[in-house]
């Protein structure tokens, strides 16, 4: 390792090198004909190409964690988006019952009241027994609309 790269895959890299009985360089580039650990060897091409596949290998790594959390937040929306649609569904179901029960009332209310006026009308003069028969059936009438007993 020089200057934080593995330098041992470099074409020119010698790891000893003896230019004379005297001189002996470690970590030699023969590019260069100087240390791989010297300044002005800091930056040769290997080294640049060295340090940015390593960036491209963290930004790689960073680029499939952010995938698969995207992935999740996708998953996540196409669930909410299916409960939803469901949960819409039920709610035009109830919309539709409601109307229909609506309806239903509807009629129930004008069958009320048209028995209602029957029982007010006088077609002859009531018996007892007839006239006791009406207030009891304007009663229920009464009680079916929330209405007070009179």
């Amino acid at each position: 390792m020089v200057d934080g790269v593995d330098v041992g895959e470099c074409l020119f890299y010698q790891s000893n090198f003896e230019e004379d009985y005297d001189v002996k360089i470690k970590h030699f580039c023969s590019n260069w004909h100087n240390s791989c650990e010297s300044a002005n060897n800091s930056n040769c091409y290997f080294k640049q190409l060295a340090r940015k596949t390593q960036e491209c290998e963290q930004i790689k790594e960073k680029y499939e964690a952010l995938k698969l959390e995207n992935q999740e937040g996708y998953e996540i929306v196409a669930e909410l988006k299916h409960e939803c649609e469901e949960l819409e569904n039920k709610i035009k179901k109830l919309r539709k019952n409601l109307a229909l029960e609506i309806e239903i009332n509807d009629r129930y209310r004008k069958a009320l009241e048209e028995i209602e006026e029957i029982c007010k009308c006088n077609f002859h003069t009531p018996t007892l027994e007839e006239k006791e028969l009406a207030e009891e059936i304007l009663d229920i009438i009464n009680t079916a609309k929330g209405e007070a007993n009179d």
